[in-house]
């Protein structure tokens, strides 16, 4: 009997450790309303009541769409279960019906600091979704027009976007810059800020959204870029979401001696030793990716290579054939098959939209020979620029260009031009006639050299018997003379020449040199 009584004893002691805790939570986790409703309760449910009072807070919680005071009516509140009772408790909450045509809204309550040792169970928040129930004209909103054309010399260009149709709350749009369909460039081509646009309530109308036009000097195609509208609010829609303002370039190509790439050297050699070189001659850096080469292929088709990198100034860039000889593959910058002409097909290089040199003319069959160039042709010859030719021939003329036999490959990357404010060396007379009598015994004729460069120049003065109806030795004395200037000396030097002074009685005579 004792036994009996000890094991009950331990019985009724451990069903007192392990009693639960009360638990208190929403009965549901969210509610949806309509807005002309007025008032509603919320309910809020217990478990595991016990011989104390419970008590929690309702809090509002933040992040809801809906505002309060505008689109309900709430204070935060602490309810109270009895002691020993599983009775809910209710929380009333205002729903204002307001007239704007809007969204449906959101707002949340969340359980917060239980007393009497109770948990808050899962049902922790409870979401509240007020259906708008105002009837009327849906907001558009769009832009004025699809497309738009300015120079980029205008500036600021304002692009007006349009409100219409009944406004009953404030609308709140995005535009926003779509880059990925953009060909101009945010901050070299133009400045636009992602902007947000907002009409009040009970307005409508048009609000203009500023884009700098950047004006550059760069010769480039015409480019543009694409605004769209995103994120209308209060039930609006969008009737026309993108715009495209195109950027019309207005910068004139640079024309004149070294104010732009030319090719410097043609090799039209045999098998695939074939390449071209191009020439910096300007003092910038200048972006390769605006050039091209293109290539007129049988007279009646064209195909081009877009050139990458940067070529600084007095640098060179080479295209070459990939299987080309190995002194050609030394210096090329670039390996492409295009590069493969037979000396028939015209080669151009062009400058965004425009041709800046050429060797050939396109869609024009020359014959099996090619263009004719000083004592050779385009085909199976290396044609090198004059070191005094500083700029691109278009349309095609040989002019400054000299013919070397084929496979001639040493003059890659070696070109190097007089500066462009030289000329070529010039030697001659200061004076293309001169008076003397002929009593005036040794006369000296001023003869000049300008232009200097590296090495010696020689030149000869020659009588020219054809013209001169003087007669040498009777009426004058002068022999062939040979000048020599050293190198890099420029400068006039006297020529003697002598008169005799006869007794005859002639008319005037002259002589040519």
């Amino acid at each position: 009997m004792k036994k009996l009584v000890f094991l009950l004893s331990l019985f009724l002691v451990t069903q007192t450790l392990v009693a639960q805790n009360p638990i208190v939570q929403f009965a549901l986790t969210s509610t949806s309303i309509n807005e002309n409703v007025g008032s509603f309760i919320i309910t809020a449910t217990i478990q595991n009541p016990n011989a104390n009072a419970t008590s929690v807070d309702v809090n509002l919680v933040g992040g809801g769409t809906a505002t309060s005071g505008v689109d309900f009516g709430y204070g935060p509140v602490t309810i109270t279960f009895p002691a020993g009772s599983s009775a809910s408790q209710s929380i009333g909450v205002n729903i204002q019906d307001d007239a704007f045509l809007e969204s449906n809204e959101t707002f949340t309550l969340q359980l917060a600091f239980p007393t009497n040792g109770a948990t808050i169970g899962p049902n922790a928040q409870h979401t509240v979704t007020i259906i708008d129930n105002d009837a009327g004209a849906t907001s558009t909103v769009a832009f004025n027009s699809a497309i738009e054309y300015r120079p980029e010399n205008y500036g600021v260009f304002n692009i007006p976007v349009t409100l219409t149709g009944a406004n009953q709350n404030n609308i709140t749009t995005t535009v926003h810059f779509v880059a990925s369909t953009s060909t101009a460039t945010q901050g070299s081509d133009f400045i636009f800020t992602d902007t947000n646009i907002t009409w009040a309530a009970g307005t409508s109308g048009t609000i203009s959204v500023p884009l700098t036009i950047i004006n550059d000097v760069i010769h480039e195609p015409d480019e543009f870029v694409k605004l769209q509208l995103i994120n209308t609010t209060a039930g609006a829609t969008i009737a026309l979401d993108t715009f495209t303002l195109v950027i019309m370039f207005d910068d004139v190509l640079p024309t004149g001696s070294c104010s732009d790439l030319y090719f410097t050297t043609y090799i039209h050699g045999s098998g695939n030793n074939q390449a071209v070189e191009i020439y910096n001659p300007t003092s910038a850096v200048v972006d390769l990716h605006d050039y091209r080469i293109v290539k007129s292929q049988n007279a009646n088709s064209t195909s081009a290579i877009v050139l990458k990198g940067f070529l600084q100034p007095g640098d060179f860039y080479i295209a070459a054939n990939p299987l080309a000889a190995s002194p050609i593959l030394a210096q090329a910058d670039t390996l492409s098959s295009f590069i493969n002409f037979n000396g028939t097909d015209a080669v151009y290089l062009m400058h965004v939209a425009d041709t800046v040199d050429a060797v050939g003319e396109s869609f024009l069959y020359p014959g099996a020979n090619g263009w004719a160039v000083d004592t050779g042709s385009t085909y199976h010859h290396t044609l090198l620029r004059s070191v005094y030719w500083h700029h691109g021939n278009y349309p095609w003329n040989n002019s400054g260009w000299k013919s070397y036999p084929i496979n001639m490959f040493d003059s890659l990357g070696l070109y190097v031009p007089v500066p462009c404010s030289v000329g070529p060396p010039t030697v001659g007379f200061d004076f293309p006639i001169i008076y003397k009598f002929e009593t005036d015994g040794t006369v000296n004729l001023p003869v000049t050299f300008s232009n200097a460069f590296a090495g010696t120049v020689n030149t000869t003065i020659h009588l020219l018997t054809t013209g001169t109806t003087a007669t040498p030795g009777v009426d004058f004395i002068f022999s062939d003379t040979t000048l020599t200037w050293a190198s890099g000396i420029t400068g006039t030097v006297q020529v003697p020449f002598t008169l005799i002074d006869d007794l005859l009685h002639e008319p005037d005579e002259y002589v040519r040199l």
